[in-house]
């Protein structure tokens, strides 16, 4: 893009920048004059959004020939920084890229461009005559008698199939039919009238006339016609009630001997939001999500996971349906109200076998007490079920400072999202906030462990999860007892490869509350970081099964899948988690990473610039520049890795894809070289803390294969087969290294081993490592087999 093309203005994050008026406008919406300087250099920065642009371009762009460019480009920088909040060492805007460069990484987008607006008195002309014919022709009135109607029919039915025992899909079967009708009712009013004489075209119709169906009817010939339809509809009806009941007397019987859900039992519906101003879901989000926690440590009680509870959100679902649905015996709902620094909550506990209620409460406190209400609520909740709440109330519940309440329930709610970067940032802000409000607010500082910990997975920098531990340490120190904390210290440890540590505080806490699929998803995630396979797939598949719902869980399986040859279950496991959550720039990652297991590059290659489309991310940039490698581009494919890098300088597999990109390209080999180099060291000091990583010993051995030590090479390839035999990537740069050297013998053993082991046939067609085997026989063979 050229600097033309973003002259009209464009965003930067959550700033509007306007070139030709030389200001900015953030959030606030309050607009900041720019110097001349800091225009031109957000434009050049822009152009080339992703990439590092070096300092001596944008001097000589900025100013040419002058003394003290330099430090003039040092001082506009830091003044774009302050202006955009942030500080040099966590950039969120411009980063600087070695000693050299600068690179713009905030999420982009150009500026919608005012659209071409038709001739105003035309317009206006015809929606006026549009209006004249819809009153003239009666379609509004029409139309709203009919949704009237309709919302009676669908109430009366509401209330009344239950107990009738009309089967579930009559109710479906209603809706559908009144939304069907709505469109017929409008064609029909606008095209149709009835009359004394007969059923006639509308007169402003083209087609003038009476519309003989076989021969007018008068509106009295149509009445038999309508009493034989309602007649015939009470003969279907009566048939399947007759039926339905059968089939539930049948139903009745098969099920005498299962057990009912037990008495201690419990879903937590999440709050409605009825504040005046709106805008606190996220407040009954917060509370159901901290009362399920509350209940699920006591003794004897099962609570339905989160996610699946939360799928009820805004429903009118009859509350037995919700209980067999979730296989619990009781039923929590209520609704939130905050008007300024009052908060009243209404629960109701319901049973769901008979869909009365239970026991019914209101409590109003202060904003300030708003962590002490949980406790409140959950007490006579579980009073209310004859259950004892073990042990004193949590530490958490601690007056806090009031202020700092909204941006920790909205840090709560962004943990819930899917590991997009910029949720994550907004998620670390919001923490940082309640922080920056009550210091002593150990919860806000387990979540901010949380959040800085899942920066962390997404892109390794040190500086990140060292802080991640200060904040860590820091939520021990005000409660350790907090279960918030105790979660956040074990993420904290498996992200930093202490996956021991980490099993055994999730272990613990599944001891407490079995049914979290949260802590159960992390549990798989570190036991397959420790390479415990089988115990890893139980606790992912376990965690999937809590909670269909939770796409994170489909993600860390999908992969799981990948990483052990099974490709078609990754597949469907990366395809569920992109259905539910379609707006996630990390679900179309997904979609791409599926395509790209079935060997369609191009479908891959969209996928993942609608995910760039949605946000710029290392991730995303691996993966398009991955497919691009596969097809042969290894030219786009260094810049893809090379944009990659730039937002994620740490880690050192993206340095080794980038060196397998630059290899393919003769020209380039000695930079390939120098950045396996790099990619060794990192490896090592990682491989320090995991010894037992067979994938990472086997990528040591072919980077140290590809500078040119075979006998390391050989040493960590030997001991990564020795260790993880079952393991895809061990076997690929087995393969590849074999290849590498010449070895046919050894290559054809690796190849044969690497199907063995699941990698897909179509992805090995295309891989650029064995194409001096491609007019080998037994290699040829080995591709068209299955």
């Amino acid at each position: 893009m050229d600097a033309a093309s973003l002259s009209d203005g464009f965003r930067v994050g959550d700033w509007l920048i306007e070139p030709r008026s030389a200001r900015a406008t953030g959030s606030a919406g309050r607009p900041v004059e720019l110097t001349q300087q800091q225009t031109q250099l957000l434009v050049a920065l822009a152009t080339r959004h992703g990439e590092a642009v070096p300092k001596r371009e944008l001097r000589a762009m900025l100013w040419p020939g002058t003394a003290g460019s330099e430090e003039r480009l040092r001082e506009t920088v830091s003044s774009l920084r302050s202006l955009f909040g942030e500080d040099s060492r966590h950039p969120r805007y411009i980063a600087s890229v070695g000693h050299d460069a600068y690179a713009l990484v905030a999420h982009f987008d150009r500026a919608p461009q005012a659209s071409c607006v038709d001739e105003p008195p035309r317009r206006v002309a015809r929606l006026h005559r549009l209006l004249s014919e819809l009153r003239r022709r009666n379609v509004v009135k029409v139309a709203v008698s009919y949704l009237v109607a309709m919302w009676i029919v669908l109430q009366v039915a509401e209330v009344t199939f239950a107990p009738l025992r009309f089967p579930d899909w009559w109710m479906t079967a209603l809706t559908i039919i009144a939304i069907i009708g709505l469109p017929i009712v409008v064609a029909l009013a606008w095209t149709y009238e009835i009359t004394p004489q007969g059923v006639v075209l509308d007169p402003g119709s083209d087609r003038a006339g009476v519309v003989k169906l076989h021969r007018p009817r008068a509106r009295q010939t149509l009445a038999p016609a309508l009493v034989g339809g309602v007649a015939l509809m009470a003969v279907v009806t009566g048939f399947a009630w007759w039926r339905s009941i059968d089939a539930r007397v049948e139903t009745s019987r098969a099920a005498a001997g299962a057990p009912e859900p037990g008495l201690q039992s419990i879903a937590i519906l999440p709050l409605v939001d009825l504040s005046p101003a709106g805008g606190n879901a996220w407040l009954g989000d917060g509370l159901s999500e901290e009362l399920s926690t509350r209940l699920a440590q006591v003794p004897g009680m099962r609570v339905a996971a989160r996610t699946s509870a939360f799928e009820y959100r805004g429903k009118n679902v009859d509350v037995r349906r919700i209980g067999q649905s979730l296989g619990v015996r009781h039923v929590l709902e209520g609704s939130v109200r905050r008007e300024g620094d009052e908060v009243r909550v209404a629960v109701q506990l319901i049973d769901a076998r008979t869909g009365y209620h239970v026991w019914a409460g209101n409590f109003d406190r202060a904003w300030r007490d708003v962590l002490v209400l949980q406790d409140d609520i959950a007490r006579s909740v579980t009073d209310a079920l004859e259950v004892v709440l073990a042990g004193p109330s949590s530490a958490t519940s601690t007056a806090v400072d009031a202020r700092a309440l909204d941006p920790y329930f909205e840090g709560l709610a962004l943990l819930r999202q899917p590991g997009d970067a910029s949720l994550l940032r907004r998620g670390e802000n919001a923490f940082r906030a309640a922080i920056d409000i009550a210091p002593q607010f150990a919860a806000a500082h387990a979540g901010l462990c949380r959040v800085l910990s899942r920066r962390f997975e997404v892109a390794p920098d040190p500086t990140v999860l060292a802080e991640a531990e200060r904040s860590c340490r820091r939520a021990l120190a005000l409660d350790a007892s907090l279960v918030d904390t105790e979660r956040a210290l074990a993420a904290l440890y498996a992200s930093d490869d202490r996956f021991n540590q980490a099993i055994e505080i999730y272990r613990r806490l599944l001891e407490r509350n079995p049914t979290d699929a949260g802590v159960q998803l992390e549990l798989g995630e570190a036991l397959d970081g420790l390479g415990l396979d089988q115990e890893a797939e139980q606790s992912l598949a376990r965690a999937v099964a809590l909670d269909p719902a939770f796409g994170r869980a489909h993600t860390s399986l999908g992969r799981f899948y990948f990483h052990r040859g099974r490709p078609d279950e990754a597949v469907a496991a990366f395809t569920r988690a992109a259905e539910l959550a379609p707006a996630s720039a990390s679900a179309w990652s997904n979609v791409g990473g599926a395509a790209q297991m079935k060997g369609d590059m191009e479908t891959a290659i969209r996928a993942y610039d609608k995910s760039l489309k949605l946000e710029k991310s290392a991730t995303a940039y691996s993966n398009l520049a991955t497919a691009q490698y596969f097809t042969g581009r290894f030219a786009e494919a260094v810049q893809n890795f090379e944009r990659a890098l730039v937002l994620n300088p740490h880690d050192q597999i993206l340095r080794g894809n980038l060196a397998d990109a630059l290899w393919a390209i003769d020209a380039r080999r000695q930079e390939a070289v120098a950045l396996y180099r790099d990619a060794i060291a990192k490896g090592e000091a990682q491989l320090a803390k995991n010894p037992e990583d067979a994938t990472l010993r086997a990528q040591l051995g072919f980077y140290y294969g590809r500078t040119g030590d075979p006998a390391r090479a050989e040493a960590y390839i030997a001991d990564a087969v020795a260790k993880g035999p079952e393991k895809v990537y061990v076997q690929y740069y087995r393969a590849v290294a074999a290849a590498d050297r010449g070895d046919r013998a050894a290559a054809l053993t690796g190849v044969a081993e690497l199907l063995r082991v699941g990698y897909p046939r179509a992805m090995l067609r295309m891989a650029p490592e064995f194409r001096n085997l491609s007019q080998d026989a037994e290699y040829v063979k080995m591709m068209k087999d299955g």
